[in-house]
């Protein structure tokens, strides 16, 4: 399961490669297998591949390549999304990540707050409105990172553990603005969860509307 980019045409074969938050497969398929399913595919789409290993050893004019042989293609619903987050979900309740910090002590009017954000997103300039709002007359430290995409994930993670490392912050505030569930599924990985948890300070989760629920909001 992954987002499709690059994809490419030919007479023969469509070629196109399958991306998530950790890392990029080339794919290919059949041009006439391809349009029997007649999917109006798009960079960025989220589809579902089955298929399996494509090896050329290689010739003395070309270098040998892997690709994933697609034989199954279909695009990937909510839904698909919805059942694999709440199998992650599930094993680290299991497992008390969660409750690492609601553990934490928290301050009840902190002085320095960290941001981690985009930086040209609407949310900073939220953050900003929001205490600005409640009369809090503090510092901001601000540590910038994608929000959406394959290398969101650890950007954001690296952002955390820096901002954590400094001594004045006392609170970390993850912002950013809604958008579809895998447009926020860099917020559901499993390793910034694991950061998150093992931070030493309390992390605000500020990602999507209301109704949206991350991983990093557990």
């Amino acid at each position: 399961t992954g987002e499709v980019w690059g994809l490419r045409l030919t007479r023969v074969r469509v070629y196109f490669e399958m991306r998530d938050t950790r890392g990029a497969l080339p794919c290919s398929m059949w041009r006439t297998d391809f349009d029997l399913l007649a999917l109006p595919l798009t960079d960025g789409m989220r589809v579902v591949a089955g298929g399996g290993c494509d090896y050329y050893p290689g010739s003395a004019h070309s270098s040998p390549s892997f690709s994933f042989a697609v034989t199954e293609l279909r695009l990937a619903g909510e839904g698909d999304l919805l059942a694999q987050l709440q199998r992650l979900r599930r094993r680290l309740y299991d497992e008390g990540l969660f409750e690492h910090q609601k553990r934490l002590p928290r301050s009840g009017l902190p002085r320095t707050i960290g941001v981690v954000t985009g930086e040209q997103g609407k949310a900073r300039h939220d953050v900003v409105a929001a205490l600005t709002r409640r009369g809090w007359a503090g510092q901001l430290i601000w540590a910038f990172a994608p929000v959406q995409d394959r290398h969101a994930a650890p950007r954001i993670a690296a952002a955390l553990r820096e901002l954590a490392a400094t001594p004045a912050v006392e609170v970390v505030i993850v912002a950013r603005g809604g958008g579809s569930l895998a447009d926020l599924s860099a917020f559901c990985d499993e390793g910034l969860c694991r950061t998150v948890a093992l931070l030493r300070v309390p992390v605000i989760s500020s990602i999507g509307h209301h109704t949206d629920q991350t991983l990093i909001d557990d």
